[in-house]
């Protein structure tokens, strides 16, 4: 099957296919009104999981829609028959630095989960 390659290169764990976890992944709080049935989610923990899933869709022209939370409100996070929803909600990770005034962040934090570490 095309997802072996997947499963693979990632924890088997992050790569999704059960149909009732599917359907929760397939739009956004825009409600699109036909949106496809993804070949599978992939809930990415790292910068490097992004990277494999890239590289594997690239490899078998599989189309990929990158979701954060899912409370857009444009349809951005709506998916793609047969596509791979590359959920980003697990990359948590956020790095404050006082002196330089700087943070770096995952893309899975909330607004105020940044706002309240930087506070």
């Amino acid at each position: 099957m095309i997802l072996d390659d997947l499963r693979a290169r990632l924890d088997t764990a992050s790569v999704l296919t059960d149909a009732d976890v599917l359907e929760g992944y397939r739009q956004d709080w825009a409600k699109a009104p036909d949106p496809g049935m993804p070949l599978a989610v992939v809930r990415a923990r790292s910068t490097g999981d992004v990277q494999e899933v890239m590289r594997w869709a690239s490899a078998h022209g599989v189309p990929v829609v990158p979701r954060g939370a899912g409370s857009g409100l444009s349809g951005g996070a709506t998916a793609v028959e047969g596509g791979i929803v590359l959920s980003t909600e697990l990359m948590r990770d956020i790095d404050v630095d006082p002196v330089t005034r700087t943070a770096t962040v995952q893309p899975g934090l909330l607004n105020v989960e940044v706002k309240r570490a930087v506070a």
